[in-house]
């Protein structure tokens, strides 16, 4: 068992992981340049309902795959397995997709205020269907470890959506319709495409018996896998009830620049960190491995979450017109929750190893609900500040919670000296480019990068990393600056 396996893989997911969700962010010139300020929230709005859809729509068949697909595999009936979820998918589409009609239906007038609702609601609800068909369906690939295959398709999705969003907000221009007809005819096409290709591969079995067991498995870790997202998008639907769908359209921006950090690491760290750990579950070095993943992932989050506000600190301007400007502020008040993400995947992992899935889904689903409470009233009287703090808060007793649970199902030995230094560099970043952020712009940079570079080599040259860890970095390094030289070389002839 070995970290190079788990570095290659998620290096790789990082590339699809940046690839699939680059399309979110690649979109949002596009939004905010042929959307007003209020119909960007509304935009918003809808967007998140889509995700809420989606976890519900799911019912856990993601983490159900990622868990049982190589047992199925060892009895050969891998085929009951893909078309059993199959079926639980498309029922629970239609299940959840009319109880989400009903209720958007009554309540979604009274915040959305727009003409042609039940248009709207149903291309929603479409949307939020066919996309959680092709994501669970892509699971296939990432249950294998088939992280390239992964990747092509990731990139192929974004490709048609910028391409179809584009034609269809741009040249005939249908505004917020558009872009969900966009997303229902990308997400079809490549679902079937996938699912053509699993089944001439597998072939598609079904067992009542292993329906029954991945509904089982997979029930409570909808609350598990909503509770944060409901938590969010009731939080958004407050805010835009409270205040105004330009505030949410503020505060969706900056949410949106502050998720890159979780593109660029935390996604790819899930994608590739339950297979990991799943099919190395009989090694003796496992906790070990565990252990070490937590302290590289907070202090990686800590150098990714200061390149975003570093970066965006002009970059802003163009993505978005000058009427987005606040949004930069948020940005660093929203880093610290969506860092916590990584750690929630820890906790639930170390929970899912000995199957407590009903455990995860009482923690996620007891806190959200307690957020949703603190939500209304902190949104009703600070508006964004008040999203902001109720976010923090679910987000870092979900991740203390999960983890001390986690732990204490299957314990792990955690390097609590180098991840209390690790949580020390997070805020030592962030707060140097919170309190130089109105410097002039040369000075801005310079004095940051500075600052970064100075940290590096302090980490280097200290006893925070191992000698062996040091070694490893080190050969990176000259291998990277020996392809360079020849690189040099080679474009000098």
């Amino acid at each position: 068992m070995k970290l190079k396996v788990f570095g290659k893989n998620a290096a790789i997911y990082s590339f699809g992981s940046l690839a699939l969700r680059a399309s979110a962010f690649l979109l949002i010139p596009l939004y905010t340049h042929y959307l007003s300020l209020s119909d960007f929230g509304i935009l918003s709005i809808l967007l998140l309902t889509i995700q809420i859809l989606i976890t519900l729509i799911d019912f856990g068949i993601i983490n159900s795959l990622m868990r049982f697909l190589h047992e199925f595999e060892i009895t050969g009936s891998i085929n009951k397995l893909l078309g059993s979820s199959l079926v639980l998918n498309l029922l629970s589409s239609i299940v959840f997709g009319a109880l989400g009609y009903f209720i958007l239906m009554i309540y979604a007038d009274s915040i959305l205020q727009i003409e042609n609702l039940q248009l709207y609601v149903l291309l929603t609800i479409g949307a939020a269907s066919t996309q959680s068909l092709c994501v669970n369906m892509m699971s296939y690939y990432r249950a294998n470890n088939f992280s390239m295959q992964y990747t092509a398709i990731s990139l192929s999705i974004t490709i048609l959506l910028i391409t179809f969003t584009g034609l269809f907000l741009v040249k005939y221009n249908m505004g917020i319709i558009g872009i969900l007809l966009a997303q229902i005819v990308v997400y079809t096409s490549i679902w079937l495409f996938i699912t053509i290709k699993v089944y001439v591969k597998e072939g598609f079995g079904f067992s009542t018996k292993v329906f029954v067991k991945l509904a089982n498995y997979g029930f409570p870790l909808i609350f598990a896998r909503s509770g944060d997202l409901m938590m969010l998008t009731l939080s958004t639907y407050l805010l835009g009830y409270f205040s105004s769908s330009e505030d949410v359209g503020i505060y969706s921006l900056a949410y949106r620049i502050a998720s890159i950090a979780g593109i660029v690491l935390t996604m790819p760290f899930q994608l590739a960190f339950e297979p990991y750990i799943f099919s190395n579950i009989n090694s003796l070095d496992l906790k070990k491995i565990i252990s070490s993943l937590s302290t590289y992932l907070i202090l990686a989050m800590a150098f990714i979450s200061f390149s975003v506000v570093y970066l965006f600190k002009y970059f802003i301007n163009l993505v978005a017109p000058l009427e987005y400007a606040t949004a930069y502020f948020w940005i660093f008040f929203i880093l610290p929750g969506l860092s916590m993400s990584g750690l929630h995947t820890i906790g639930q992992t170390l929970l899912h190893i000995n199957n407590k899935t009903k455990t995860t889904g009482l923690v996620i689903g007891l806190l959200s609900i307690i957020s949703m409470i603190l939500s209304y009233f902190l949104i009703k009287s600070f508006n964004i500040t008040g999203i902001i703090i109720s976010f923090n808060f679910f987000q870092l007793a979900t991740a203390v919670l999960l983890l001390y649970l986690g732990n204490k199902s299957f314990p792990v030995k955690f390097e609590t000296t180098r991840i209390i230094i690790a949580i020390g560099c997070y805020i030592f970043l962030l707060l140097s480019v919170y309190f130089t952020s109105e410097f002039k712009i040369i000075y801005f940079y310079s004095f940051n990068l500075f600052l970064v570079i100075i940290l590096i080599v302090v980490l280097l040259k200290s006893p925070f990393l191992t000698s062996e860890e040091k070694a490893k970095i080190f050969n990176v390094m000259s291998i990277v600056r020996n392809k360079f030289s020849r690189t040099k070389i080679n474009y000098k002839k």
